[in-house]
C-alpha cells in the first residue's frame, strides 16, 4: 500500500497507521478497534486471520477451555515435542502425575452397562468417554518417558500402584461387548494394556489371577474377532511383551517370574491357545503378518511341544495327497531360526512366515 494509506488514521479509534501507539484495552472491545487492525492497516483479511490465530492460541493454551485435571494432563502429554527425555533412574521428587488418574470417580465404576444406547442413555458420552480419557492419560504417562517409574518401588512411592489399580478397575468394569461396540474405547483400552505390558511387565504379571486372566481372554477374543487392525496390533503386542518376558527373564525377577509361572500353571491352555489362534490368523489375514510374527516367534520358542502338536494337527486336517508338500512348507517356517529374540532373528522369522503363508495358500489352492 502507499505510504499515505499505511499512515492513515483509523476510522474507529483515531490512531494513525503503523506509527500509532498501542491501543488501550478499551479500544480492544467489541465496539472498538482490535490491535490486529493496527498491525495490518488497510488489510482487513490479514487482521481477521491474526484474530483467528490469537483465539486458537488462547484455546490451545487452556485460557478458554474449562477442562478437568485428566483432560489437561492429556493435552500436555500429547505435546511430546515440548518435553525433554528424563533419566528414568532419577527420582523426580514429586507425585503430581497420578492424582488425575487415581481420582477416577470410583463410585461409578461398578455401574452396569445397558449396551450401546440402551435405556435411552448415551453410555459413551455419559461414562465411557471419561474412562477412555483416563486410560489414554495413563498410557501416555507410562510410554512417554515423562516420569521415572523405575525407582518408585525403591522409594516406596505408591503413585504407580495406585494409578494402575484404579485404571485396571475402570477398564475391566466395562463389559466386553461394550469395548467392542465403541472403537475409540477399544483403542484406548488395549493401548493402555499394550503400554503396561511393554514398560511394566513385571507389575502386570503380578496382578491377581482373575484380572490377569480377564485381560488375556479379552486380548484373545479381540484378536480372534479382528474388529480393527489397530486394536488387533495392540493385542499382538501384548502377547509379544508377555511371552518375551517369560523367555528373556525367567529368573531375573523372582517375584514376577513366580507369579507368571503360577498363572500359566493354573491355565495351561493359555499360551497354546494364543499360538493356534495366531498361526491360523496369519494364514487367513495378510495385513497382520508382521504384527503376528512378533508374538509368534517367542510362542514357538517358549512352547515347542505345543507347536509340534499344532503342526501335526494342521497336517492331519489336510488332504492326504497334499500332506508331503505341506510338511515341507511347515519345515521352511523355522529354517535358519535360532533360539533368540534379537532383531535379525525376528526379521528372518517374519520373512519365513511370509514364504510359509504364500506356499500354504498355493498348495491348498
Amino acid at each position: 500500500l502507499p505510504r499515505a494509506a499505511r499512515l492513515a488514521s483509523c476510522a474507529t479509534c483515531g490512531a494513525s497507521g503503523s506509527r500509532a501507539p498501542p491501543p488501550s484495552p478499551s479500544r480492544w472491545s467489541s465496539t472498538g478497534c482490535s490491535p490486529h487492525e493496527h498491525l495490518h492497516p488497510g488489510r482487513p483479511h490479514l487482521a481477521q486471520r491474526a484474530r483467528r490465530r490469537a483465539r486458537a492460541a488462547q484455546v490451545l493454551g487452556g485460557v478458554r477451555l474449562q477442562q478437568g485435571p485428566a483432560a489437561q494432563l492429556r493435552q500436555q502429554l500429547l505435546q511430546r515435542g515440548a518435553h525433554l527425555p528424563r533419566d528414568q533412574r532419577a527420582h523426580p521428587g514429586h507425585r503430581d502425575a497420578h492424582p488425575a488418574v487415581a481420582a477416577g470417580r470410583p463410585g461409578r465404576r461398578g455401574r452396569p452397562a445397558d449396551g450401546p444406547g440402551g435405556g435411552g442413555i448415551d453410555l459413551y458420552n455419559a461414562r465411557y468417554k471419561s474412562i477412555s480419557l483416563v486410560l489414554t492419560v495413563l498410557a501416555r504417562c507410562l510410554g512417554g518417558n515423562y516420569i521415572p517409574f523405575g525407582v518408585c518401588a525403591y522409594y516406596k512411592d505408591p503413585a504407580l500402584p495406585n494409578a494402575l489399580t484404579m485404571a485396571i478397575k475402570l477398564a475391566l468394569s466395562i463389559p466386553r461387548r461394550e469395548v467392542i461396540a465403541y472403537p475409540k474405547l477399544a483403542l484406548s483400552f488395549f493401548a493402555l494394556f499394550d503400554t503396561l505390558f511393554r514398560t511394566q511387565c513385571a507389575a502386570a504379571v503380578q496382578l491377581d489371577d482373575s484380572n490377569f486372566v480377564e485381560i488375556m481372554e479379552r486380548v484373545h477374543e479381540t484378536i480372534n474377532s479382528y474388529i480393527d487392525i489397530q486394536v488387533a496390533q495392540h493385542g499382538c503386542s501384548i502377547i509379544d511383551s508377555l511371552v518375551s518376558f517369560a523367555f528373556r527373564q525367567p529368573d531375573r525377577d523372582p517375584a514376577a517370574s513366580g507369579a507368571l509361572r503360577a498363572h500359566l500353571q493354573r491355565h495351561p491352555d493359555m499360551l497354546p491357545g494364543f499360538l493356534s489362534m495366531l498361526l491360523n490368523l496369519v494364514i487367513a489375514e495378510e495385513s497382520l503378518r508382521y504384527a503376528v510374527s512378533r508374538p509368534l516367534l517367542p510362542l514357538v520358542l517358549v512352547q515347542p511341544d505345543a507347536y509340534n502338536e499344532l503342526r501335526g494337527r494342521l497336517l492331519g486336517n489336510a488332504p492326504p495327497e497334499k500332506r508331503p508338500a505341506l510338511e515341507q512348507c511347515m519345515g521352511k517356517l523355522m529354517e535358519g531360526i535360532q533360539s533368540s529374540l534379537d532383531c535379525r532373528n525376528r526379521d528372518k522369522f517374519t520373512y519365513n512366515l511370509g514364504v510359509f503363508r504364500s506356499e500354504w495358500k498355493r498348495i491348498l489352492g
